[in-house]
């Protein structure tokens, strides 16, 4: 997993991030960043907030996804069978885990 702040150096112009939105995340150390910094990210960027700290990650391969689809299909078959009322949902949702505005984390299935 590199770093935010190398993908940044070496994605941003092709992630369509303007120089100046690019120095407004260089001058932010690690641990300094909020939520709204996050919601300022380019779709394009996959990064979590974890602690103030910006997270890049890379995409998830195709045993990943497979997984994922495999978990999901049990948790729904559970669900139904338990008469549950909860929903199971499959594609990446920004969750914030706690109440501070420096954690939020991009989750597959909820």
């Amino acid at each position: 997993m590199s770093s935010f702040y190398e993908e940044l150096e070496k994605r941003g112009e092709e992630l369509g991030m303007a120089r100046e939105e690019m120095a407004l995340y260089a001058a932010k150390r690690q641990g300094e960043f909020t939520v709204e910094d996050y919601r300022r990210l380019p779709d394009e960027v996959r990064a979590e907030l974890i602690d103030g700290e910006l997270i890049y990650m890379e995409a998830p391969g195709y045993t990943h996804q497979e997984l994922i689809m495999e978990l999901s299909v049990e948790l729904v078959n559970y669900i139904r069978a338990n008469k549950g009322s909860c929903r199971v949902v499959q594609f990446p949702l920004d969750v914030q885990l706690d109440c501070d505005d420096r954690t939020m984390a991009r989750r597959i299935c909820v």
